[in-house]
């Protein structure tokens, strides 16, 4: 077991809790199979910004670059469940998919 499963594994919470944290799949697909319901994703805001330090480094990439800065919500029955953040590097993204941001 690598040391994040390990750290993950002993945390004092629910194990649907530790299964949600450790999941490098779709956190919406888990969450609509706990609640037996759908996952609205809903955009609390959502910018283009020019990418400081810690973000280049993060996405490697340049600074300056421009990213999309989005923050959702993840809510099912009308309860937020999640709230996360997403940094999209633009010059990444297929020029379809970039001219709707």
């Amino acid at each position: 077991m690598d040391d994040i499963l390990r750290l993950i594994h002993e945390l004092s919470v629910p194990l649907p809790v530790r299964v949600c944290i450790a999941t490098d799949g779709s956190l919406t697909h888990l969450l609509e199979v706990f609640f037996g319901d759908e996952v609205r994703v809903e955009a609390v805001e959502q910018e283009v910004i020019k990418a400081d330090e810690e973000i280049a480094t993060l996405l490697n990439m340049e600074k300056g670059g421009l990213v999309n800065w989005r923050r959702v919500l993840l809510v099912v029955k009308n309860q937020p469940l999640v709230s996360a953040l997403s940094l999209s590097v633009l010059d990444r993204m297929p020029p379809m998919l970039r001219r709707d941001i």
